[in-house]
């Protein structure tokens, strides 16, 4: 049986029908801050700011990013819009997006899975407020049909599968948490 509808990685669709993937792009519904072009790597002050090379153990935001990450991941994998971790990595606008955008595949029977890349680095930080901006790859994160467990055959429409993203983090009693998201086209 054929997929129908609309699959959705965490913001850019996925048409099925044959299905088409569009990028299965992990930002870009969000409400953060708008798509711009991303800084020269200069931080809040002027002084560079941490590069992708920085270890996220020493940088707690890089740590929290990536930990997002491995929570959006592991809903698409599971297919649960509910998943707990979710909301241990993610609050507000951009919970509510990872869970509708899960829950939309989870209705088509599909799961998202595989890997993603990154290459992050922070680019401000003031106060209880951070901003990551990242490229990220998706190319290895495919559908997967969940009544078989079998890959969906895609066709990668949206370029590279590499998205210059932009997130959004706040700090609370529990660490970093990311609250927004936006893409600004490919990196």
């Amino acid at each position: 049986m054929p997929v129908r509808g609309r699959l959705v990685g965490v913001g850019r669709a996925v048409r099925a029908g044959p299905l088409v993937l569009a990028g299965l792009v992990a930002a870009g519904c969000g409400d953060g801050p708008s798509p711009q072009a991303l800084p020269d790597g200069a931080g809040p002050s002027g002084q560079p700011g941490p590069s992708a090379s920085a270890s996220p153990a020493a940088d707690p935001v890089l740590a929290a990013y990536l930990a997002y990450w491995d929570a959006v991941i592991h809903a698409h994998r599971a297919a649960d819009a509910a998943d707990p971790v979710l909301a241990r990595h993610a609050a507000g606008a951009e919970l509510t997006r990872v869970r509708n955008a899960v829950a939309r595949n989870r209705q088509q029977d599909v799961s998202i899975r595989g890997t993603v890349g990154h290459q992050p680095r922070v680019s401000s930080v003031s106060g209880a407020a951070a901003v990551v901006d990242d490229c990220y790859d998706v190319s290895r994160w495919k559908p997967v049909d969940l009544r078989n467990g079998h890959p969906i055959d895609a066709v990668d429409e949206g370029g590279t599968g590499r998205y210059r993203g932009r997130f959004g983090l706040r700090k609370g009693a529990e660490g970093w948490i990311v609250v927004s998201s936006s893409t600004s086209g490919a990196c």
